[in-house]
């Protein structure tokens, strides 16, 4: 994998992140645990 990508993957991951943590003060813990289950299995698919 070249650098750019990795660097890519990096940043969304980040943003993946942060979003959660928003979202996991926000919303019930829950609906949290099932839509981090929905994106990593769409990640595992993909």
């Amino acid at each position: 994998m070249n650098r750019e990508a990795s660097a890519r993957s990096r940043v969304a991951l980040g943003s993946t992140v942060l979003a959660s943590l928003v979202i996991w003060w926000s919303y019930p813990q829950w609906l949290v645990v099932a839509t981090l289950l929905q994106v990593g299995a769409s990640i595992y698919v993909l």
